[in-house]
């Protein structure tokens, strides 16, 4: 198979609050066992002195080449999105299980979730729990709720409407998806903790507000943000392996959607960025690499 050691444990988001710089990103806090944690310094141009904001004792184990069957692990599937919440005073942080298929239902860990975390306090609160790999996330324009992209296996990647007000809210992850897993004998070894029901409701989990099924090699998607070239629910939601960028309009109370338009871009979109000061977005393009402007 592909090997992706070299680019999969990495930093994985920056944000600036104020006078800080948080950073998220793959730490190896025992040796050969992983997880994502975040570090923060306080912005001057001279020298970034990070120190940590959050770090978690438990990790997951990188398993043996031979063992990845049993155990397959993939670093990609870190999280590690970040979003300020001003109301609340917290940094809500995505968590993947990298491939883990028992943390996500777990409780008792923090893997598979999305987690709130207050500047302040440092307490944690989480509002959502069976989540894959989760790499965007946004504000609603109203502030009620957010929304979150995630990474399908194959196929199945969603667009999730999350309270942060509630506790525990569970997206379904690993029990359903409307992906498939990306080797068959999965579904035999791995039939108890990831059996991917084609149906999130029939099983007490709340559904995706949208979902893309496309099978071959998947959709990607890695990004989303407001869209505030117009007054209008709309979103900017960016893909890697579709190559496109979407604008999606919802309803007022963010049941379904009304519309989505779609750009080819030919280029993996990896982050999209609004930038006040030139009322432009950038756009992170992998393939080139380069910045785009919209």
């Amino acid at each position: 198979g592909m090997n992706f050691e070299g680019s999969w444990e990495s930093t994985k988001d920056l944000m600036i609050i104020e006078n800080n710089i948080y950073l998220s990103y793959v730490n190896e806090p025992t040796e050969n066992c992983v997880n994502t944690e975040i570090l923060v310094a306080e912005i001057n141009l001279e020298y970034l002195e990070f120190e940590s904001f959050f770090e978690d004792k438990e990790c997951i184990e990188r398993p043996p080449e031979n063992d990845r069957k049993l155990r397959p692990y993939n670093g990609h599937l870190a999280g590690g999105k970040m979003l300020y919440i001003p109301d609340k005073q917290s940094v809500l942080f995505s968590r993947g299980a990298f491939r883990d298929y028992t943390k996500a239902q777990d409780k008792e860990s923090l893997f598979g979730k999305l987690i709130l975390i207050n500047i302040e306090t440092k307490d944690i609160s989480i509002p959502a729990m069976g989540t894959r790999n989760p790499q965007g996330l946004a504000l609603t324009k109203d502030g009620r709720y957010v929304l979150e992209t995630e990474h399908g296996p194959n196929g199945g990647d969603e667009i999730n409407l999350i309270d942060l007000n509630k506790e525990y809210e569970n997206y379904g992850w690993p029990l359903s998806s409307y992906g498939v897993h990306w080797s068959k004998d999965f579904y035999d070894i791995h039939a108890e903790t990831a059996p991917l029901h084609k149906s999130h409701d029939d099983y007490g989990f709340t559904e995706p507000l949208i979902y893309f099924i496309q099978y071959a090699g998947g959709h990607g998607i890695s990004d989303i943000d407001q869209n505030l070239f117009s007054n209008e629910n709309r979103y900017f939601v960016a893909t890697m392996n579709a190559k496109r960028l979407y604008d999606i309009k919802f309803n007022e109370d963010y049941t379904s959607y009304d519309e989505i338009i779609s750009y080819g871009l030919g280029e993996r979109i990896r982050d999209i960025e609004f930038y006040p000061n030139g009322n432009l977005y950038f756009l992170i393009l992998e393939t080139t690499p380069t910045l785009g402007v919209l």
